[in-house]
Parts: C-alpha cells; structure tokens; sequence
C-alpha cells in the first residue's frame, strides 16, 4: 500500500516534463510543412511565369509577362516573399530555344511562426521550349 502513496502525482509530474517538448515537436512540423507549402508555391509560380514568357512576341514583353505571374504566385505563397521579388533577365529569346526563368525571394520566418527570427532564401529556375515556328518581334527599331 505504501508504494501507491509514492507514486500519487508522478503522471502529472511527468506530463509537466514531456509537453513541452512534444509542443515543441508540433511546432517544428508546422514550421517545416509551412516553408514547404511556400516553397511549392514559388516553384509553381517560376514554372507559370516560364511559360507565361514563351507566349509573349519579344524578350521585354516576355520578362514583364514572367514578372506578373510570378508576382500573383508570390503574393498568395508569402506577402513578405512578394515584396523581395527578383526576376533575372532572360539570356536568350530565339525560336527553338528554352527560356529560363530564373527568381529568388526572400522568405520571412515570421510569416511561418509569428516568433521565428530570420529569413530564408528561395531559388528557383524553370525553362520552357519557344516554339521553333514562332514568329517573334524584333527589339531594335
């Protein structure tokens, strides 16, 4: 009878002990599944705004179409994300060539927990095929 009486309060003691660290694990999971959901997000968005570019007649028209999208697919991935937006310039614009798309962001871990310090870097590149029978604008008048 007298080891019943020892044991009275060792679950809560051990409960007061293990929560924290299995909220903390919870919280981890979050943290990660949320930079994949942004991370998911942002590839998605490269590969809309690569192929957004190889709709357009020349390579000013096609970087402008490249930036819209991948602004919309930023914007709704992170507010922070779209704010630090850089698309590169796309290198060459010929027919039977791939344009690619090529952008980086930078993510907030604020975004991911309201208390997480720093910032993380996405880069992403996505090519797509100009069709070899297009016609395309020249860009010197």
């Amino acid at each position: 009878m007298r080891e019943r009486v020892r044991d009275r309060g060792s679950m809560s003691i051990e409960l007061v002990l293990i929560m924290p660290m299995l909220l903390g694990v919870l919280a981890l999971v979050f943290a990660f599944a949320r930079v994949s959901i942004v991370t998911s997000n942002f590839d998605a968005g490269v590969r809309d705004a690569a192929r957004a570019a190889t709709q357009e007649r020349n390579v000013y028209a096609a970087h402008q179409a490249a930036e819209a999208t991948l602004e919309n697919a930023a914007s709704r991935a992170s507010p922070g994300c779209a704010e630090t937006l850089h698309v590169e310039s796309i290198d060459t614009f010929q027919p039977g060539h791939p344009v690619e798309i090529v952008a980086t962001c930078e993510y907030p871990m604020v975004d991911v927990m309201g208390f997480l310090p720093g910032s993380f870097t996405m880069r992403s590149s996505f090519t797509s095929p100009l069709d070899p029978n297009r016609g395309i604008e020249s860009t010197t008048s």
